[in-house]
């Protein structure tokens, strides 16, 4: 009398099963059993999780997608669940603790990863029984959570001249859990294709192993103008969405140029040269200027050699002497120079021809001769001219009766 049926039940299944107990009442006097009692006893499953992965990768900002499935029933109400996370390099994007969660319930969270490296945010999910039981064994849930793909470039030449070599460097802080779905896509363009030459690239892939990247080589201007190159990188992870561009420019500045309003010129004796030094050329930075020497024949004089730092536009205005009785030059260099520190351009030559003062003599062999007599008057010249058709000579006849 008075005996506890005390059994430690295990039910193995994921539903609930029962333990039915058949008590028959014995008589110390050896009379007949008393009617029997039955006793059922229904025993309730441990709750279960079964999550719908143990292990996900998404990319930076995705959304998560763990269904919390169960195989348990119980004999009344339905199991809920009860979760909590721990995150590591500062992942944002979750609710920590999350209680009652019913059976089929997505984990949809989108995740914000501000790190250059994966990391991890971890689920730990407790299956709870709806008749009050003991709650069941935890599962744990490991999202994994790309960064979003970073890089830099930079340039050690940002302005070089017209042929120089170009340095720029291509890098990431970005690591990741498969390195072969990182690349960055680099796109060059300019502001005057047609006349950039070199080693410049319209476009083309590399990888992480290949970082640093450097790309070099020369650039040429063949323009008067500066042009401007712009390296443009895109980093890719493969499904997920672009990192942020990144670019860097080099401004190619020309060659400089001078155009002479004239390469050839003839002037008289003690003539003003009339020779404008223009040119196309413009620069990054400050204004085309030139150099010139000068080489002149027969001793002419009225000339500066050298002369450095003249502006654009300058007019040559010599006032050239020939002390000759014959055409001589005078022969300008020019030399234009770049305001950037860049190597000079090519040489103009202008020549200049300076005429002769005309000289003429006169002579005579009669002086003095009787009326009727025959007058013999010479007229010479040594004046030798670059056009003998415009050399002439007026002979003027006066007499004082």
């Amino acid at each position: 009398k008075d005996h506890v049926i005390a059994d430690v039940l295990h039910n193995p299944t994921d539903a609930p099963q029962t333990i039915t107990y058949t008590i028959v009442p014995i008589s110390p006097t050896g009379c007949a059993a008393g009617p029997s009692k039955v006793v059922v006893i229904t025993v309730n499953p441990t709750p279960q999780v079964v999550p719908s992965t143990l292990a996900q990768t998404i990319c930076n900002d995705g959304t998560t997608n763990v269904t919390l499935g169960s195989p348990s029933t119980f004999s009344n109400g339905l199991i809920t669940f009860n979760y909590t996370v721990i995150a590591t390099g500062g992942v944002t994007g979750f609710i920590t603790p999350q209680t009652g969660l019913p059976k089929d319930h997505v984990i949809a969270d989108v995740l914000h990863n501000p790190t250059d490296a994966p990391q991890t945010v971890t689920y730990t999910i407790v299956p709870i029984s709806p008749t009050g039981c003991a709650a069941g064994p935890s599962k744990v849930v490991v999202i994994t959570v790309e960064p979003t793909p970073h890089a830099s470039i930079s340039t050690t030449t940002p302005i070089i001249c017209d042929g120089g070599n170009v340095d720029v460097t291509i890098n990431s802080p970005t690591i990741t859990t498969a390195p072969g779905n990182l690349s960055y896509v680099v796109v060059v363009t300019s502001t005057d294709a047609g006349h950039l030459g070199g080693t410049a690239s319209t476009g083309f892939t590399i990888v992480k192993t290949d970082l640093p990247f450097i790309i070099g080589g020369t650039l040429t201007n063949s323009s008067d103008a500066p042009i401007v190159v712009t390296y443009t990188v895109t980093p890719k992870l493969g499904g997920c969405t672009d990192g942020p561009q990144q670019n860097v420019t080099v401004t190619v500045n020309p060659t400089p140029q001078v155009v002479p309003s004239t390469l050839a010129q003839t002037i008289c004796n003690d003539g003003t040269t009339n020779v404008t030094l223009a040119s196309p050329s413009t620069f990054t930075s400050g204004v085309i200027t030139f150099n010139y020497t000068v080489v002149a024949t027969g001793g002419v004089t009225g000339f500066i050699t050298p002369q450095n730092g003249l502006p654009k536009d300058q007019v040559i205005a010599d006032v050239l002497h020939n002390p000759t009785d014959d055409p001589h030059t005078v022969t300008y260099t020019i030399v234009p120079i770049s305001p950037t520190g860049c190597a000079a351009g090519p040489t103009m030559v202008v020549v200049i021809t300076v005429e002769p003062t005309p000289h003429a003599s006169i002579s005579t062999t009669t002086p003095i001769i009787c009326n009727g007599s025959n007058i013999n008057v010479t007229i010479n010249s040594p004046t030798l001219t670059t056009i003998p058709g415009n050399l002439s000579y007026v002979v003027a006849i006066t007499s004082t009766d």
